[in-house]
């Protein structure tokens, strides 16, 4: 996949952050049947974020927007914010079909909001040659589905940047999850926070951090949820069912959350949409 590194001159002397929410069903496609308990945590996540003025990247499933308008029109409602599209239905790992997922949610997307969003997320930093033919020839500007690191059976990254960058073959700029550094690639995401939990946290206080942060996060991993009882262990790999069980088993999503924004306070981060960061490269 060829690539060229986006100029970021402009980012020398600024640091910026996105903070981006995947809203989707519960746990993605790890339930038997879907479940929607997360969206209880809004309000709550709304809130905070309102209180310290910081906007929000929204990529929805695009379903939700036929299924569970209201949770879209809280959050539009409330903050200062973007929707982008995270596939049409998350479904299972083995069933991805990356043209269907994009044009079933861009046209249920379309439908809701009268206009197509800019950019795009796969799930679980799935990516592939389809993924971006197929996000080329329907328009999209921008994709964050990259995560520059490596989880088998899921992605591997890690021969990708972990900086912004331009996919060439396909006329699309990528946003990946942003990673602790080059050298080691453990994803910046509340997922892996909680995993990894107060030595991460420590290190990610103490260390420098790049000037363009991609933070990304799910609404389930705010708290612990009865739903996070039902996911289907015996269907998942023995490497992932115990690191599942402690980051779900978790409570303190929103407090860790708070460590990570008070971080990128602490450091002059300004704090922008996704599609106000690619507008700020792109427009002259």
């Amino acid at each position: 996949m060829k690539y060229n590194f986006i100029d970021l001159e402009k980012l020398k002397d600024i640091k910026i952050a996105c903070i981006t929410l995947d809203l989707e069903q519960d746990h993605g496609g790890l339930l038997k049947e879907p479940s929607h308990e997360a969206f209880l945590l809004a309000d709550e996540l709304i809130n905070y974020l309102k209180e310290r003025s910081i906007p929000l990247t929204c990529f929805v499933q695009g379903s939700l927007f036929e299924t569970h308008p209201e949770i879209v029109e809280d959050f539009s409602s409330q903050l200062n914010m973007e929707f982008e599209l995270h596939t049409y239905s998350h479904p299972e790992l083995g069933e991805i079909n990356h043209k269907c997922e994009i044009k079933k949610g861009k046209a249920a997307f379309y439908n809701f909001f009268g206009d197509y969003p800019q950019g795009y997320r796969s799930q679980a930093g799935i990516f592939n040659q389809e993924l971006f033919l197929s996000l080329s020839f329907d328009g999209f500007k921008f994709d964050s589905s990259i995560i520059p690191s490596l989880r088998p059976g899921f992605y591997n990254g890690l021969n990708l940047p972990s900086i912004p960058h331009h996919l060439s073959d396909f006329n699309l700029n990528e946003f990946p999850i942003t990673t602790f550094s080059k050298f080691l690639k453990i994803p910046v995401s509340l997922s892996y926070l909680k995993l990894l939990g107060r030595p991460y946290i420590a290190l990610l206080n103490i260390s420098k951090l790049p000037n363009f942060v991609n933070f990304s996060f799910h609404l389930h991993d705010l708290k612990n949820l009865n739903s996070s009882k039902k996911i289907q262990f015996n269907k998942i790999s023995p490497l992932y069912g115990p690191i599942l069980k402690r980051t779900y088993k978790n409570n303190n999503g929103m407090e860790i959350l708070d460590k990570f924004i008070n971080i990128l306070l602490k450091r002059d981060y300004n704090f922008l949409k996704l599609e106000d960061f690619y507008n700020m490269l792109v427009l002259k």
